[in-house]
């Protein structure tokens, strides 16, 4: 892992210096969970929400007084 999270940050750096200017020290930081998100499978589980959310019900209003908040 030790090693793709040092191909990170050589491409954040080399992205930096080939564009004029960049943020590779928000990149070098996280380095290992870039690593490990990208090349180790997260085991999450199925989800236990649909994959679609509902349709939009509308901000709230004197017409709508029960619009969707978010909430599960």
């Amino acid at each position: 892992m030790e090693g793709v999270a040092q191909g990170i940050r050589r491409r954040a750096f080399e992205d930096s210096i080939r564009n004029g200017g960049g943020y590779p020290s928000q990149t070098c930081p996280a380095a290992e969970q870039l690593a490990w998100l990208c090349n180790w499978e997260p085991r999450l589980g199925q989800p236990t929400l649909p994959l679609m959310p509902a349709p939009f019900a509308g901000a709230p209003s004197a017409v709508n007084n029960d619009p969707h908040r978010g909430r599960v």
